[in-house]
């Protein structure tokens, strides 16, 4: 509920900041001829000339839910080209309703997974997102859904390495797509004592990051969400 509340009003203080224009609509007679058994029927049909453009006012303020895993992991094929997004308050909410869909999987699965063979296992991400790209290439490169077998990562995503919140969000993103073919389990990383230890990890501890990306307030309160998953 805390995390819903959250989503609900950081979005609500970004649709704000669009400008809201008031235009006079206009309309346009379309013309339809229909023949059916050798009959022909004309049809006059009033429609709006700005539907279109009202379509795509909407479009760009809200966000639908089931296009946050899509978009996020085709800007992670190429995170230098998308630096702003990654750094902004997008990023944050994107990955903040991805912990949100991940949670309701999670609370369904079983303690102890039965995975059906075959299955690829990976071991320690560790904010390696090169780890990610070539395990990409080589292992689902067709795509999560279009991948024969289960891919089981074994935990210790964060930490290390400077990428932890993109290899987050890649895994929940994947496991969202295709929530029967990835499985996700804790490891000793995805404890708090353990990702917020700062004076151990210095900048590769994934507290620190969160914080140097979206400051200490909020890179806290995201860093909390991730490991609610957990939990």
């Amino acid at each position: 509920a805390a995390l819903r509340s959250e989503l609900t009003r950081l979005q609500e203080g970004t649709k704000r900041k669009h400008k809201v224009v008031k235009t006079t609509l206009g309309s346009k007679m379309s013309h339809h001829v229909v023949s059916h058994q050798g009959k022909i029927s004309r049809r006059h049909m009033r429609g709006t000339a700005s539907s279109m453009a009202s379509a795509e006012i909407l479009a760009g303020l809200f966000t639908p839910r089931e296009t946050v895993p899509e978009r996020l992991l085709e800007r992670l094929d190429d995170p230098s080209s998308h630096v702003a997004y990654f750094r902004g308050k997008q990023f944050a909410l994107d990955l903040m309703s991805l912990c949100e869909q991940g949670q309701e999987l999670f609370e369904k699965e079983s303690r102890c997974l039965h995975i059906q063979s075959p299955c690829h296992v990976f071991g320690d991400i560790h904010g390696n997102l090169d780890d990610l790209h070539f395990f990409g290439e080589n292992v689902w490169s067709k795509g999560i859904r279009l991948t024969p077998g289960r891919l089981l990562f074994l935990g210790d995503y964060v930490d290390r390495g400077m990428f932890s919140l993109e290899c987050v969000a890649y895994l929940l993103a994947m496991k969202v797509l295709a929530p029967a073919k990835v499985f996700l389990l804790r490891g000793n990383h995805e404890l708090r004592d353990v990702n917020s230890w700062e004076d151990y990890y210095g900048e590769g501890s994934f507290l620190t990051q969160c914080k140097d990306r979206f400051g200490a307030e909020r890179g806290a309160y995201l860093w909390e969400v991730v490991n609610q998953l957990f939990d």
